[in-house]
């Protein structure tokens, strides 16, 4: 159980970050429900088939309290995500790389060590661009073009989304 407790903690901090404002997953039998409340994250029960649901793990798997008798705190105020710097002026010409997945965008293998590439840089289709990190998996993003890497559009160690730009190449 304890390293499903740690990937439900993990998808809970990704869903936290981002800008979705309701998620539904179902993973290893464990269903979950979550939704933003006027800045508030909750979790509510998961009831067949028209109302939201919310986390249930098989009998076998708990123990779980139920969420009547969990301690009741002050709610947590959830902080918009970071905005990604503005689109260059004109894009016509460039192509988008966009993130394959939702997670955390990394520039560099590791803290500390270079980027993989850096803006002005030539740049080979095959060539890695980014890691995008999701459920402490990290996956590898290749540029997938070949030509000069204009500007990214996101900062390094901020959460991305599925589909949302986060480089411009200028093509050869």
């Amino acid at each position: 159980m304890e390293g499903k407790e740690k990937q439900i903690t993990e998808v809970l901090r990704l869903f936290e970050r981002s800008d979705f404002t309701a998620m539904f997953i179902e993973f290893d039998g464990v269903r979950l429900s979550v939704n933003k409340n006027d800045g508030v994250l909750a979790l509510a029960p998961w009831e067949e088939p028209s109302s939201p649901p919310t986390a249930t793990i098989p009998a076998a798997a708990a123990p779980i309290q139920p969420a009547a008798s969990l301690p009741v705190t002050a709610p947590k105020q959830i902080a918009p995500a970071a905005a990604a710097p503005p689109a260059p002026a004109s894009v016509e010409g460039l192509h988008v790389v966009r993130a394959p997945m939702l997670g955390t965008f990394y520039r560099s293998p590791s803290p500390g060590e270079p980027p993989f590439v850096s803006e002005g840089s030539q740049v080979q289709a095959e060539q890695t661009l980014c890691l995008i990190e999701c459920m402490k998996l990290f996956n590898t993003v290749p540029v997938g073009v070949t030509g000069r890497l204009v500007r990214f559009a996101v900062e390094n160690g901020t959460l991305v989304e599925f589909e949302q730009p986060i480089a411009y190449i200028q093509l050869d």
